[in-house]
């Protein structure tokens, strides 16, 4: 490398930076000119932040019947798009209303980002469906945390509450929120037990907008908001085992909100309606119900609406005629004053219901004949009825409606010839009640049953006083083929003819109409036309007809050219592009020599000491790493500080990066790196094996003169055997005051009384001790209220251990503690007579025991941990077999008894670890575990919330009754594999378990025999309690899923499930096959609702089209079993 630093090389260099500078100019100058022929040029940055605004807000739904967003909705999408380049990265930055809609997930860095960049803005706070998980150990009250802190800036609340968060919600909703303008509430519960979703807050004053969903009135009781404008309560069908209160509740909230102006129930009025109590909302403008017709009748009875409330209902139970006639008189009573000119009468297959519309104008869309009764003005009355329930009789309706001097009436055939087949002389009744009918518009009616209904509408049979007489007659697309009568070569013609009749008789009995309107009747000839006129003449005095055939086109805008997507400009873009191109290799190529000619640049000293620390921390956290390949020589970065001068100089005045002393057989290099740290922290590390070797003892001098400078030890980690540890161990309780870690190991684990390691706790500030194999003495010496790591490991034939009440009490002096493993701590256990005190740890996160069972036991009833610890037990050794298993189980249930009722164990796998040779259980609280399916499961580390090891020999009837003494009321999955229970056991596994699973919906078997499998599926004999008494009972009755991988089936006949019996020798004689399982289940009545194979022994294309045959006899789902079953044929 040249280090010329002459007059000449100085000049050289600087002509090279100015072609650098100039090249640099005429690129950025042709990105310009390329921006002029661009589609994206620079756009104003209120433009651009608009853009920002409405790319973020289209993929979040708004305030409305849904204010919150889908499971899946892509909250931060928009971020994507502020990377576009730096402009807009800097526009969007810049703009702390982008980032004020934030959703409170799992992420909590991105959440304590978001309060971050949206500033002071208001804040628009969604706490979606689903997104918190309250799995994660901390998250939830994190989050809560974060978020009670920004809560005097949120101006809109929207949350999804689950039950299990219900408290904390509920004090969340405590705290002051002045800004607060709309919120949104969703939460299902189960069980009475909560009172109010609210608490005292006067800061609630200013809440205009409020929607509750899942929440009972008698919930909201609290709720005492007068400036509330807008309110929802949405409520399910069913409540569940208790109601929603009652509407009494529903009425005195309603009182406490005079100035609504919109108002929305669904479901609300549940319970009794006992007596009528008015409401005076005297602001209302909007009214939306949606209930059965009995409650709705009601509400509108409670509520004193004026007569410009719009007013929707929605009802699909009861189809008496009487309840829609007082439905109808409710109506009436509201719009007695108004001036409802135009009713609607149409089938909306958009929601599949009779939907009766009632507008102030004479037509929805005047001047246009339009084939929907869709209007661009909203309706002033919207009553939609299932078909069901309108069979009681649309005149029972529509006639107590408001009786007005002019009516218009549209009625859509299809309602009467499809979907609802109403009788025809309902309209007597509807004629009584609209005497001055103005118009009657019929679309999509053929016209023989126009011909007949205008002749029982003129009294045929009698009925002079109700006559249907409109002023006016509009067919609409009138369908010109024959519904019913003779058939006859020229049905339309026929079909005229007889409309042309029915006319005249109405002109006869002086019941004619004075205007008759053909629209959009495509299929009518002129001549058909000209029959209709000329055979009426004397009955109409006008006629009008549009007949015209609607061309089939489209009109199109002219095809603007955006700007930039010219063929010039293409060539044009093209050729700047290849100049840019050009001028940047020849930056590269100036550069290059530049560099040949250059010192190495010089980077700020601060920024390069920390390259060189990074450097230096990844060579000593190598030292450990299990593969040889990837660990460093121990002082490799020495070489990169030697590249210049400049470097060498900032790395000898970096004291902290020659504070890390790793033990070598060099001990000058050991000197040197002490003298070159001082007077900054060290950390002492050293791993050493044979001390007899020449290596060993210039090691064990180096470890010596570095133990001389333990004042200044801030990290010690010793790995050596027990000749060292007799040499250097008193030196080690000198004083210390910067230490914070200790960790000494001997791989023999031989130590003995001689060679106790003695530190004084009251002369440093421990917060982690790791000790592997020695013998500690007296183990108060690091108990100290500092102290948040705790790690004693012992070998199992090691005779020298710690003392089972000198465990506790030590334990007792550590409250901060946060982490703990016991590996055979404890040599045995206190007798029960001797008395040994509780310790409470609160912090503890993360608890690990290895023992024998009864130690396990022992230290699990003496500690008092926090309710979110993550426990894991491994009881592998041998021993007696008459230990009480299921008293392990009752200690491990007792650790969770508190944070079950909030987080449950929702799922447990049961495998063989192979890591160990152990059988492991594990529990999760999210329905489905960390492994999706069996074969995921691999040997990885344990992170289960609880986990449970024991020896692969325990009988695993003992071990069933360890998994029955743990909490198992709230699990809905379950994983068995085969190595976990062979097939000679799993038959009694069933028989244990079938009880107590209350809610099993999901099975996991791996590797499980098929016999086995009917057994489960099959009816089995059990206890019933206390009485002793044998009843037949199903086993795992809720069972929905159930996923069978590897199942080793045995039949090989083509008859299979049809009852023979099985000829594999392996499996015995006489077995039910699966497909008999599958049946017996179905006598039940309780059948599995989904069923997958995977891997399957001996299952072949015949045995899989029987499956499917006996599958679709009992009702289980079965989404392709082509793919399903997956593997080879076998």
């Amino acid at each position: 490398m040249p280090t010329t630093f002459d007059t000449a090389s100085e000049h050289k260099r600087q002509a090279l930076r100015q072609k650098i500078s100039h090249h640099n100019e005429q690129i950025t100058a042709l990105i310009a000119k390329l921006n002029t022929f661009a589609h994206t040029s620079c756009l104003p940055d209120e433009i651009l932040l608009r853009i920002f605004l409405h790319f973020r807000d289209a993929h979040l739904p708004v305030w409305g019947s849904t204010p919150l967003p889908s499971t899946h909705a892509p909250f931060y999408r928009f971020i994507t798009v502020s990377h576009v380049c730096r402009h807009w990265r800097k526009a969007a930055l810049n703009t702390p209303s982008l980032w004020d809609r934030i959703a409170i997930l799992n992420n909590l860095d991105c959440l304590q980002t978001m309060f971050e960049r949206s500033r002071s803005a208001p804040l628009s706070i969604e706490a979606p469906p689903g997104r918190l998980s309250i799995g994660a150990f901390g998250t939830p009250r994190k989050a809560l945390s974060l978020l009670s802190k920004e809560l005097h800036r949120v101006q809109s609340l929207s949350l999804d509450i689950p039950e299990k968060l219900f408290e904390e919600y509920s004090a969340l909703l405590a705290s002051p929120t002045p800004s607060l303008s709309s919120m949104y509430i969703r939460c299902f519960l189960s069980n009475h037990a909560h009172t109010s979703i609210f608490q005292a807050n006067s800061s609630l004053r200013l809440l205009t907008r409020f929607y509750v969903s899942g929440l009972p009135a008698k919930m909201l009781h609290n709720l005492d908001i007068p400036s509330i404008t807008e309110f929802s309560l949405h409520l399910p069908d069913r409540m569940g085992p208790w109601d929603g209160g009652g509407s009494e509740d529903l009425v005195k909230l309603l009182s406490k909100l005079p100035a609504l102006q919109s108002l929305t129930l669904v479901n609300a009025a549940q319970g009794k309606q006992d007596g009528i109590q008015k409401v005076p909302l005297p602001n209302l403008k909007y009214l939306r119900i949606v209930d059965s017709i009995r409650h709705t009748i009601w509400l509108l009875t409670c509520l004193q609406l004026p007569s410009s409330t719009q007013i929707q209902t929605q009802s699909k139970h009861g189809r008496e005629g009487h309840e829609l006639r007082k439905l109808g008189s409710a109506l009436a009573s509201i719009y007695q004053g108004g001036d409802l000119r135009c009713y609607t009468v149409r089938f909306d297959p958009s929601i599949s219901f009779l939907v009766i519309e009632g507008y102030n104008a004479n037509c929805p869309v005047p001047g246009c004949a339009s084939d929907s009764f869709a209007s661009t003005m909203p309706p002033l009355l919207r009553i939609s009825i299932s078909p069901f329930a309108a069979q009681g009789g649309i005149h029972n309706l529509l006639c107590p409606l408001p009786n007005v001097q002019t009516a218009e009436i549209r009625i859509d055939g299809n309602i009467f010839h499809e979907s609802l087949a109403f009788k025809l002389s309902e309209f007597g009744e509807i004629a009584s009640a609209f005497p001055s009918l103005a118009t009657l518009h019929l679309s999509k009616w053929p016209l023989d049953s126009v011909a007949r209904l205008l002749s029982r509408a003129c009294g045929a049979e009698g009925q002079s006083e109700h006559f249907l007489r409109p002023q006016t007659l509009i067919l609409q697309s009138p369908i010109m083929e024959a519904s019913d009568g003779p058939e006859d070569d020229n049905p339309r013609e026929r079909m005229v003819e007889g409309l042309v009749q029915t006319l005249k008789e109405r002109a006869v009995q002086n019941a004619s109409i004075p205007e008759l309107r053909l629209e959009r009747c495509s299929d009518m000839t002129e001549l058909m036309s000209i029959k209709i006129q000329v055979g009426v003449h004397a009955s109409l005095d006008s006629f009008k007809l549009k007949a015209d055939k609607w061309p089939n086109c489209i009109l199109q805008a002219p095809q603007m050219r955006p700007l930039g997507f010219g063929p010039l400009a293409q060539s044009a873009r093209e050729d700047i592009w290849k100049e840019i191109a050009l001028h940047r290799a020849t930056v590269v190529d100036l550069t290059n020599q530049l560099n040949t000619l250059a010192y190495t640049a010089c980077l700020p000293n601060e920024l390069l000491s920390e390259i060189f620390q990074q450097y230096a921390d990844l060579s000593c956290e190598s030292i450990h790493d299990s593969d040889s390949n990837a660990v460093l020589r121990p002082y490799t970065f020495i070489r990169v500080t030697h590249v210049c001068r400049h470097w060498r100089e900032v790395a000898l005045q970096t004291r902290a990066l020659w504070s890390n002393i790793i033990i070598t057989h060099s001990l000058l290099c050991v000197e040197t790196m002490l003298s070159r740290s001082r007077p900054s922290a060290i950390s002492i590390q050293a791993s050493v094996g044979d001390m007899e070797s020449p290596q060993g003892s210039l090691k064990f001098k180096a470890l010596e003169l570095a133990i001389q400078e333990l004042e200044r030890a801030k990290v010690i980690d010793l790995r050596l055997p027990k000749a060292w540890f007799s040499l250097i161990i008193e030196k080690l309780g000198g004083p210390a005051p910067l230490l914070e870690s200790i960790a000494l190991h001997d791989p023999n684990g031989c130590a003995d009384n001689y060679y106790r390691v003695q530190i004084d706790s009251t002369k440093n500030r421990l917060t982690d001790v790791d000790l592997c194999g020695l013998a500690v003495g007296d183990l108060e010496q690091f108990s100290s209220s500092s102290l948040r790591q705790l790690v004693l490991k012992f070998p199992s034939s090691h005779c020298e251990r710690v003392l089972a009440t000198d465990l506790v009490t030590t334990l007792g002096s550590c409250p901060r503690l946060e982490n703990l493993v016991l590996v055979n701590p404890i040599p045995k256990i206190p007798e029960p007579e001797d008395v040994t005190p509780r310790v409470a740890l609160p912090r503890l996160q993360v608890l690990n025991i290895s023992d024998l069972a009864p130690h396990v036991k022992w230290i699990l009833d003496s500690l008092d941990v926090s309710p979110d610890a993550l426990i894991n037990v491994n009881c592998t050794r041998q021993q007696d077999t008459g230990i009480d298993w299921s008293s392990l189980g009752s200690s491990m249930s007792a650790k969770r008894s508190e944070i079950d009722q909030t987080y449950p164990i929702l799922a447990y796998s049961v495998r063989v670890f192979t890591a160990s040779s152990s059988l492991l259980l594990e529990g999760w609280e999210t329905e489905v575990a960390p492994v999706k399916t069996i074969e995921d499961i691999d040997d990885d580390e344990i992170d289960s919330p609880l986990s449970i090891a024991l020896p692969t020999a325990i009988p695993r009837i003992q071990f069933s009754a360890i998994f029955r003494a743990l909490p198992l009321a709230n699990v809905v999955t379950l994983y068995l594999d085969e190595y976990a229970f062979p097939r000679e056991t799993q038959a009694l596994l069933i028989t244990a378990l079938s009880g107590a699973l209350p809610r099993l919906i999901n099975l996991y078997l791996d590797g499980w025999a098929e016999a086995s499998v009917v057994v489960l599926l099959a009816p089995t004999t059990v206890s019933d309690g206390s009485q002793g008494d044998q009843n037949t009972l199903l086993a795992f009755a809720g069972l929905q899923k159930m996923v069978l991988r590897a199942i080793k089936f045995s039949i090989t006949s083509e008859h299979l499930g049809q009852g023979e019996s099985s000829t594999d020798d392996e499996n015995g004689e006489g077995e039910d096959t699966l497909a008999d399982g599958l049946r017996k289940r179905q006598e039940y009545h309780i059948p599995l609702q989904n069923l997958t194979l995977e891997y399957c022994i001996k299952l072949r294309e015949n045995h899989v089209k029987i499956i499917r045959d006996v599958l679709s006899e009992t009702n289980v789902q079965w989404d392709g079993v082509e793919q399903d079953i997956r593997g080879e044929w076998l």
